[in-house]
């Protein structure tokens, strides 16, 4: 077998339900869940039973996703599997550093709870949304985006898909210019304008939290 790779999701991957058969049959996975439950009471009854609109708040989100992404890797090493290296997108950068030691559990937590909190916040001062973009140019993509005040392409995540990210009329105002170049818009499930000048705020108080956190080697290596 060639070396192994996890790599932890970003937010929009979430569902009801996420995570409850895993606790139920891995006891690493339930350890997991009771020990953030201990930090974030509530967390695991979200994740098992909370509703698509209550996941998609992103300050219930990010602790969410953590919750469920570091009790899979548990289960995962519980039954032998431990992986050679480790990656994230967004949010899932947090989890990846927490998995690879780089940070101790509750660390990490904190981390994704109060990144969370601050996006939240910013998501609420003004309507905002994401999208992805398919079948069209990274090129084709800027050029369409272009005729918005507010809608910035964000994440180029592979040819043939950009996702955007802007004020949420202006974002439904992107979908037929987009059909009429030959694409398809599919809306995100996130609750703000994630990626984009709307989060500068965000970013700028996580910064501080960020360098209060004592980051370690960790024991493999987290590519960006």
């Amino acid at each position: 077998m060639g070396k192994i790779a996890l790599v932890f999701a970003g937010q929009g991957a979430q569902y009801p339900g996420m995570g409850q058969e895993l606790a139920q049959c891995s006891p690493a996975a339930a350890e997991i869940f009771a020990k953030l439950d201990a930090l974030r009471p509530g967390t695991s009854a979200q994740c098992f039973g909370g509703t698509d609109e209550e996941l998609k708040e992103t300050k219930n989100t990010q602790p969410c996703m953590f919750a469920v992404e570091l009790a899979a890797a548990a289960a995962l090493e519980e039954g032998g599997l431990r992986a050679d290296m480790a990656a994230g997108f967004s949010l899932g950068e947090i989890g990846a550093l927490t998995y690879t030691r780089a940070v101790d559990l509750e660390t990490g937590f904190h981390l994704v709870c109060r990144r969370g909190e601050l996006m939240q916040a910013a998501a609420e001062e003004q309507p905002t949304a994401m999208a992805a973009v398919l079948k069209l140019s990274n090129e084709e993509v800027e050029q369409v985006c272009a005729q918005f005040a507010q809608v910035y392409p964000v994440n180029y995540n592979c040819p043939g898909q950009l996702v955007v990210s802007g004020l949420r009329h202006e974002i439904e105002a992107l979908r037929p210019l987009v059909k009429e170049a030959g694409g398809r818009m599919v809306p995100l499930a996130v609750s703000g304008g994630f990626h984009s000048p709307f989060m500068d705020g965000a970013a700028e108080a996580f910064a501080k939290e960020l360098a209060e956190i004592d980051f370690r080697s960790g024991k493999i290596p987290v590519y960006a």
